[in-house]
C-alpha cells in the first residue's frame, strides 16, 4: 500500500467515525421519537463536511443507519467495559468482604448505565425491530450479542478470582442472562422514577438482586 493510498484510507476512516459521533450526538438531542431516521445530510452539516465525502464511505443512507445503530449500540458496550474494570479495583481496594465486593462493583456499573443515554437509545431500537430482520434489526441483535459475550467473560474470571464454581443446574449463559435482565429492567425504572429517594431505591434494590445471585456460587471444592 502506497503513502498515498494510506492516507486517503485514514482520512477516510475519520470521516466515517466523525460521522458516526455526529450522528450519535444529534439522536441524544432529537430524542427517541424519530429513531434512525438520520440524514446522512445532516451529520455532514454537523462536522462542515459535503455529502459527497460521506457517499464515499456509505453507497446509500440505509448503510449510514445501519452503522449508526451499530455505533450506538457499542457506545453502550464500551462504557460497561470500562466501568466493570474501574468497578473491580475500586472494590478490591475497598473491602474484604466477597458480598461487599459484589455490591460495589454491581452498584458502581448500574449508576454507570443509567446516566448513559445511548443504553435508552439502544433499548429503544430494539423494541422497535424486535419482529423484524432488516439489517439494522441485525446489527443491533449482534451488538447484544456482544455484551452477553462480555459479560460472560466477566463472570467465568470473577468465578476463577474468588474459586467459586456455579451450583447445578446454572451456568455462565444463565447467570449472565438473569443479571442483564436485571439490569435492564431496573434501568428502565430508574428513568421513569419521581425523586431521588425513589432513585436510590432502585439503586439499592439493584445491589441487592445482584449479591442474591451469588448465593448460586460455591467454594470450588
Amino acid at each position: 500500500m502506497t503513502n498515498s493510498t494510506r492516507g486517503r484510507t485514514g482520512a477516510a476512516n475519520e470521516t466515517r467515525q466523525m460521522l458516526l459521533d455526529a450522528g450519535a450526538d444529534i439522536l441524544l438531542e432529537r430524542g427517541l421519537p424519530g429513531g434512525l431516521n438520520i440524514k446522512i445530510a445532516d451529520a455532514c452539516r454537523r462536522i462542515g463536511r459535503t455529502s459527497g465525502s460521506a457517499y464515499q464511505v456509505w453507497p446509500s443512507q440505509a448503510d449510514y443507519q445501519r452503522d449508526l445503530a451499530i455505533h450506538v449500540a457499542r457506545s453502550v458496550d464500551y462504557a460497561g467495559a470500562e466501568t466493570l474494570e474501574s468497578a473491580v479495583s475500586k472494590a478490591l481496594a475497598l473491602h474484604d468482604n466477597e458480598l461487599d465486593m459484589v455490591r460495589e462493583i454491581g452498584t458502581s456499573y448500574f449508576r454507570n448505565l443509567v446516566g448513559n443515554e445511548f443504553f435508552y437509545l439502544s433499548m429503544a431500537f430494539w423494541a422497535e425491530r424486535l419482529d423484524t430482520e432488516d439489517d439494522i434489526a441485525l446489527a443491533i441483535r449482534a451488538g447484544y450479542d456482544e455484551i452477553q459475550t462480555q459479560f460472560e467473560g466477566f463472570f467465568g474470571a470473577f468465578l476463577d478470582t474468588f474459586g467459586r464454581s456455579l451450583r447445578t443446574p446454572w451456568t455462565i449463559r444463565a447467570m449472565t442472562m438473569a443479571s442483564t435482565g436485571i439490569t435492564e429492567g431496573l434501568a428502565l425504572r430508574h428513568r421513569v422514577a419521581v425523586g431521588e429517594a425513589e432513585k436510590a431505591e432502585i439503586v439499592r434494590l439493584y445491589g441487592d438482586l445482584i449479591v442474591s445471585l451469588t448465593e448460586q456460587m460455591a467454594p470450588r471444592s
